[in-house]
C-alpha cells in the first residue's frame, strides 16, 4: 500500500524528528541498539517520524509525536520500522514487544510516497531463523523477510477490532 504525505505533513514529521534529536542530545541518550554516529541518529529520527506519520494516516490512528522511546509509535497500538531501500527487511530486537504489530515502511527519500510493505506481530518475527548480523557489526537482531509480512488491509481490520 502506498501512502502519500503532503509536503506540509513531511515538514511536520521532520520537525518532530528534529525535536526528538534535540531531546535525545539534551537528555544524553544514545541509540538503544548501538547505531553509530550522530548522522545515523538524525536519519533514524527524521525517517522514522515520517514513516510513523504515514502509518497513522493509513490506519486513521492518532500519531502521538512523543519525544522518547518509551511510547508505542502510532495510536498506542502499532510500532513502525522505516527503511530507505526496498531490499531492507523489518528489524525486531529482543526487547521489542511480542504482542504488538510492527509495520515495515519504505521511503526512498526525495519523495513523498511511503510504501507500507506489510506487518507482523513481534512474536511471529522473533524466530531463531531470522536472527542475524547481516552487516557483520555485532548488532544481531531479527530480520524478517518480506514474504512473511501480512498485508496492510489485515492490519486495518485488526486495528478496527481492537478499538
Amino acid at each position: 500500500m502506498i501512502v502519500t504525505l503532503s509536503y506540509a505533513e513531511i515538514q511536520i514529521a521532520y520537525a518532530v524528528g528534529s525535536q526528538r534529536q534535540v531531546y535525545g542530545m539534551k537528555s544524553g541518550s544514545v541509540h538503544r541498539h548501538g547505531a553509530a554516529g550522530l548522522e545515523h541518529a538524525i536519519a533514524f529520527d527524521l525517517i522514522g517520524s515520517s514513516g510513523e506519520m504515514a502509518v497513522a494516516k493509513a490506519l486513521n490512528l492518532y500519531w502521538g509525536i512523543e519525544m522518547n522511546n518509551t511510547t508505542i509509535d502510532v495510536g498506542g497500538m502499532v510500532e513502525v520500522r522505516t527503511v530507505t531501500r526496498d531490499d531492507k527487511r523489518l528489524i525486531l530486537h529482543k526487547d521489542d514487544k511480542a504482542d504488538l504489530p510492527y509495520v515495515l515502511v519504505c521511503n526512498k527519500l526525495k519523495t513523498n510516497e511511503f510504501w507500507l510493505k506489510g506487518w507482523i506481530f513481534g512474536r511471529e518475527g522473533m524466530l531463531e531463523e531470522y536472527w542475524a548480523d547481516p552487516q557483520k557489526t555485532n548488532r544481531h537482531a531479527y530480520f524478517v523477510p518480506d514474504s512473511k509480512l501480512r498485508p496492510i488491509e489485515e492490519l486495518k481490520a485488526w486495528v478496527k477490532n481492537e478499538r
